[in-house]
């Protein structure tokens, strides 16, 4: 008989030491991109509080890069050319490209005319197009168009 040194076969795909080198691996990525500015994408709907109905300039739900500069309303605004986004100068008629009812229990109608005249389209509760030029979800081209909004109580 050889005292030859049998070693036994592994168990699982990894051992100690290559668990902990993926693992480092993966905080320098983490680092890395924190580092470079990365950040996750933000859910620019959520930034709509609860209760109101909420408007964006560009696509994405959002204006000048950011979620948090949307116009939002409670209860209707009869005439959007005298409002303007948070944070900005940007006037809201005729300029969104997303829209968001945050609203308790409401369904909300934007309109394309002040004083809820013309066409209209009616999200319920909960809902958000983030990109009215696209046609998904509603009839028509809606970019750039919607000039007053109200909450089902005031249709």
């Amino acid at each position: 008989m050889s005292n030859s040194l049998v070693t036994a076969p592994r168990s699982g795909w990894f051992g100690p030491r290559q668990v902990l080198a993926i693992l480092g691996t993966l905080v320098l990525i983490l680092v890395s991109l924190l580092v470079a500015g990365v950040r996750p994408a933000e859910a620019a709907p959520g930034d709509c509080p609860s209760g109101k109905a909420c408007l964006w300039r560009d696509l994405n739900c959002q204006t000048a890069s950011s979620g948090a500069n949307y116009y939002g309303f409670n209860q209707y605004d009869y005439n959007l050319s005298q409002r303007n986004y948070l944070n900005t100068t940007s006037n809201v008629n005729d300029t969104a490209t997303g829209v968001r009812n945050s609203g308790n229990f409401e369904s909300v109608r934007y309109y394309k005319d002040i004083f809820k005249g013309g066409s209209y389209i009616t999200y319920a509760t909960g809902t958000s197009d983030c990109d009215l030029g696209d046609g998904v979800g509603v009839t028509g081209d809606w970019n750039n168009s919607i000039s007053s909004g109200y909450f089902s109580t005031y249709w």
